[in-house]
């Protein structure tokens, strides 16, 4: 890390070292999101090119560290560029807890769309998240209906967060 933070002291805009400190930092230092979130920022300033993977990683650290709006914001960006992939839809990155365990949230059932693969949750444990996370009805393992509680984890995609592991309270 000492041999990266000395080539950007000759090289403090170089993307490709930016880069770099981005990897290593998610490496060494995985549970350090404001470190990440900062030096992905400033990867982003200095980006020649729009960058799916800095734009995932931004979003999603930014949502681990509460900047919600800003979350939102990078993964517009990212569906503005278009993944066009078709594993881009498959969720990842689940969120930690502090001892490496997935996360459990609580919320309740908003909507559901009418052809049942597409629906929203708002999540009640964060009270500061203002929009809900999709998730696909179609692969509960229960009749879901609007304004049911549940519990889940949250994981990411390239469209955003999503609700995965879905169980009825």
């Amino acid at each position: 890390m000492r041999k990266i933070d000395f080539a950007l002291t000759s090289f403090n805009n170089d993307e490709h070292c930016l880069r770099l400190k981005c990897n290593l930092i998610k490496l060494l230092e995985p549970q350090n999101f404001s470190s990440q979130y900062d030096a992905l920022k400033k990867w982003k300033l200095n980006a020649t090119i729009q960058n799916i993977t800095l734009l995932f990683e931004l979003g999603r650290i930014a949502f681990v560290l509460e900047y919600y709006d800003d979350s939102k914001d990078y993964f517009k960006e990212l569906d503005a560029i278009g993944t066009g992939h078709r594993l881009r839809s498959r969720p990842k990155d689940p969120i930690l807890d502090g001892k490496g365990n997935i996360n459990e949230f609580e919320g309740h059932i908003v909507y559901i769309s009418s052809n049942n693969l597409e629906g929203g949750i708002k999540c009640d444990s964060l009270r500061n998240l203002r929009y809900s996370i999709s998730f696909r009805p179609i692969a509960c393992r229960f009749k879901t209906t609007v304004n049911d509680a549940v519990k889940f984890s949250i994981e990411f995609n390239f469209r955003g967060p999503r609700a995965e592991n879905i169980k009825k309270i």
